[in-house]
């Protein structure tokens, strides 16, 4: 085996390992995009979410996984006020209270 034969194995293999390596980039991107449009369709920011996701990887994944669900939240608990109506007293108790007291005090 010659030198040029050598050299030409290991640029082969450096080619390899660059593809791979961008390959791989592109494939970290892609996932770190889709976890941002996640967390956007949770209510939060796609950017801030994304290169989260993009420098952290698997954890910052698994960060925006475990994010709740701003948007359901609010919804929720708008049909939660319209099922329960909150009705107001008339006079708050500590007023009733102590209009009762005055009143006592003025006979």
């Amino acid at each position: 085996m010659s030198t040029n034969e050598i050299l030409s194995y290991a640029e082969e293999y450096i080619i390899i390992a660059i593809l791979a390596a961008a390959l791989v980039l592109i494939l970290h991107i892609f996932v770190s995009a889709k976890f941002g449009a996640i967390a956007r369709d949770k209510g939060y920011k796609f950017g801030s979410n994304f290169v989260f996701c993009l420098i952290f990887g698997v954890i910052g994944w698994i960060a925006v996984w475990a994010l709740p669900d701003k948007l359901s939240r609010k919804a929720l608990e708008k049909i939660a006020k319209n099922l329960t109506p909150y009705e107001e007293p008339a006079e708050p108790m500590y007023e009733q209270t102590y209009n009762q007291q005055w009143q006592e005090n003025q006979q």
